[in-house]
């Protein structure tokens, strides 16, 4: 389980993957699930 906390303007939220691997690939699509700006 590969989980990432962030913070975008409001309380923090964690997003949970299976993998680093799924993170990066889901990242690398067109509309990613996290933005650049999102305080990690």
């Amino acid at each position: 389980m590969f989980a990432i906390t962030f913070k975008n303007d409001g309380p923090e939220r964690t997003i949970q993957y299976q993998s680093p691997e799924d993170f990066v690939a889901v990242q690398q699509l067109e509309v990613p699930d996290m933005e650049d700006y999102y305080q990690l």
